[in-house]
């Protein structure tokens, strides 16, 4: 990764863009050039565009934003108070809305079939993995009443 950094972005480290528009205006201003941004910000620079972008299906990296505090902070309580009153009177609802305001159609589901030989390799290797558990739990039941047999043997009482 650090030579792959070294060769294709630190030469150009200078030129990147500062924010979601600029990235954006840079794609359409420049024939085939790609930009990978969030969808949630690029939604809401939709109105600000001179072109329309198009996404890329199946090529996106799932994000979320967090903050973290200690399990025993004594400002947990407290964020936790106050989320739970911005909830309740709608506040972040209207922070939402004012964050992203252009509602995106939700996609379709796309239904593919497939097909045997598709999905044989993913079948053999879950057989394999059946067969092989199998072949150990053979294994270990044999240990078990080998023991269990010795353990009987040596431990055999006699009664006159």
């Amino acid at each position: 990764m650090q030579q792959i950094y070294q060769r294709l972005i630190a030469p150009h480290e200078a030129t990147l863009p500062q924010s979601v528009l600029e990235g954006l205006q840079r794609m359409c201003s420049t024939h085939k050039r790609a930009y990978f941004a969030s969808l949630h910000g690029v939604s809401t620079m939709l109105a600000n565009m001179n072109c329309s972008p198009v996404v890329v299906p199946h090529a996106y990296v799932p994000g979320s934003i967090a903050m973290s505090i200690a399990k025993h902070s004594p400002y947990r309580g407290l964020f936790k108070y106050n989320l739970q009153n911005m909830r309740r009177t709608g506040v972040l609802e209207r922070l939402l809305q004012r964050a992203f305001p252009i509602h995106l159609p939700k996609n379709e589901m796309i239904v593919q079939s497939i097909d045997l030989t598709t999905i044989c390799p993913i079948l053999t290797l879950l057989g394999g993995g059946v067969l092989a558990s199998l072949l150990i739990l053979l294994i270990e039941i044999s240990v078990v009443d080998r023991r269990m047999n010795r353990q009987r043997r040596n431990h055999r009482v006699l009664w006159w």
